[in-house]
């Protein structure tokens, strides 16, 4: 009987630490695919071209410069570069038709990714220039207008909501 109960206790004993076995096993791995995904996460928020667009969007324009210029050699890099400058244009966009960056700052960053040369952004930079310059253009005339409106210059007012460009969200209302 004794010797029944000693195979018996080390068979429990050898399923215990097999089971040990595999729960350590498991939780290695499970570590192990942590430290890779952030290991990536990191490679990859420390990019040159993450760190432009981050240092675009805080609005460190001289930063974003500065790494493109230490950073950006290859054909490779800057092909990569200006496809996250497109997504980023549409974002500064919208940012800026929603009223969250003013015409200056919008400007600024534009004329910024200027500075990189990238052959293929130039027109949609310019584009948006155009359309930014417009935009501010035209809530300038129309808030010259209701200025001289408000004073009893009805002939000035006049004149300066004829002025407001008609692709202008104010056009209708001036």
């Amino acid at each position: 009987k004794a010797v029944d109960t000693a195979k018996s206790v080390a068979g429990k004993i050898k399923k215990e630490i097999q089971n040990h076995k595999a729960v350590f096993a498991s939780l290695y791995a499970v570590v192990m695919v942590a430290v890779i995904i952030l290991t990536c996460l990191a490679f990859y928020f420390n990019t040159p071209n993450q760190r432009i667009i981050r240092a675009l969007k805080s609005g460190d324009n001289a930063e974003a410069v500065s790494i493109f210029y230490d950073n950006i050699d290859t054909t490779n890099e800057k092909e990569s570069l200006t496809k996250n400058l497109e997504k980023f244009l549409v974002n500064l966009k919208d940012d800026f038709d929603a009223g969250e960056i003013d015409y200056h700052e919008t400007k600024s960053k534009l004329n910024t990714i200027l500075t990189f040369n990238l052959e293929d952004l130039s027109l949609k930079i310019a584009e948006m220039l155009d359309y930014i310059d417009n935009s501010n253009e035209a809530c300038v005339s129309f808030e010259d207008a209701e200025r001289a409106d408000n004073n009893g210059d009805y002939e000035k007012a006049i004149e300066l909501y004829k002025s407001v460009p008609q692709n202008s969200s104010y056009y209708d209302v001036a």
